[in-house]
């Protein structure tokens, strides 16, 4: 956020609304780009339900 907030107020030449709206689209897209790559680590991995109640609840399947 600190990094984006930086990159946002250099770009915008020191304007603070401005600065703020590019800090946000940056900070938008290192976050995408930081779920995808957890979703590419964790492809790989084995499936573990978090708690006891979601492996109980019988409605639920893995293809949700």
């Amino acid at each position: 956020m600190i990094f984006s907030l930086i990159a946002g107020l250099a770009a915008s030449e020191g304007n603070v609304v401005v600065g703020s709206a590019c800090g946000l689209v940056i900070a938008t897209a290192l976050l995408n780009i930081g779920w995808f790559l957890l979703n590419t680590l964790g492809e790989s991995r084995k499936t573990v339900a978090l708690t006891g109640a979601v492996s109980r609840m019988p409605d639920m399947s893995e293809a949700e």
